[in-house]
């Protein structure tokens, strides 16, 4: 009877953890965690969602939440026959090829890295091949694997172009600025049936090819399934951020640096009057007065 009411117990114990697990993860996506922008884009059916954000605003909560949702719910079929997110949003059959283009690729485990750590954050272990991250996550190959065979690789916006050229791929996350080549290329992958892509980006390097070829025509288009943009403010994550975070940084940012970092808004002092200069087009005084 004992070996018997052991195995009982852990199992229960075991189950009780993956509902724990789901719970967090839901948590993520309620009104209490979430603030309105991001549950407004988790619902959108638009094929390229833009947030544009201030640091610390939960854009990149909202990305990485999302390639989470694509990843283990396209296995998951309704009565209906499709493939729902928790938000509503519908998405390919699965599993799914996703993609994540970030500033830098991932290294070793004990080195941060911002968007693969969120994955860790968030994800339930027991939806990952092997039932924890570090069995499912590949160091060399920069991928996450899921148990239903869904799979996220990381690419970094620092890599040549042709790397980012392959297979066809089902949702890309592109989180912050990034050359337009990187852009473009991805956006070539996106063949399959109800794929898309999402951006999350602050502003930093001023008014470069984001503005006039993504931030311009989602802010004029009238179409919601082809765009949708959202501003998110530092202001909407108060509730995530510690006490007396937003007013310590109020206090020390300069007033265009408050509207960059802590609104997320184009700012006139933000990148280069012309983007394609570089220390080549400098000409030395001695040159000159020759």
């Amino acid at each position: 009877m004992r070996p018997n009411l052991e195995l009982h117990m852990a199992t229960a114990l075991a189950e009780l953890q993956k509902r724990r697990a789901e719970a967090r993860f839901a948590s993520y996506l309620s009104p209490e965690r979430a603030s309105q922008k991001q549950i407004e884009f988790w619902q959108s059916s638009a094929r390229g969602r833009v947030i544009i954000g201030a640091n610390r605003s939960g854009k990149s909560q909202a990305g990485s939440l999302e390639i989470a949702m694509w990843a283990y719910f396209s296995t998951i079929r309704r009565d209906d026959g499709k493939y729902v997110t928790p938000m509503g949003r519908r998405i390919p059959r699965g599993p799914v090829y996703l993609r994540v283009v970030c500033p830098e690729l991932p290294s070793t485990m004990d080195k941060e890295h911002v968007q693969r750590d969120k994955f860790r954050l968030i994800i339930p272990e027991h939806w990952l091949r092997g039932g924890s991250f570090l069995k499912a996550y590949s160091v060399l190959g920069h991928t996450l694997h899921f148990a239903n065979g869904s799979l996220v690789e990381f690419m970094s916006a620092e890599q040549a172009a042709d790397k980012h050229a392959g297979q066809s791929i089902h949702g890309i996350w592109f989180d912050e600025e990034m050359p337009e080549q990187i852009f473009t290329e991805n956006l070539a992958r996106l063949d399959r049936d109800l794929a898309a892509w999402w951006f999350t980006y602050t502003p930093v390097t001023g008014l470069r090819w984001i503005y006039d070829a993504i931030y311009l025509p989602a802010l004029r288009s009238p179409d919601p399934q082809t765009w949708f943009m959202r501003h998110i403010d530092i202001e909407d994550n108060r509730r995530n951020l510690g006490e007396g975070f937003i007013e310590y940084l109020e206090e020390t940012l300069s007033e265009d640096e408050k509207s960059l970092r802590l609104r997320g808004q184009y700012t006139v002092n933000t990148g280069l009057v012309y983007d394609v200069f570089s220390e080549d087009h400098c000409i030395s005084v001695e040159t000159v007065i020759q």
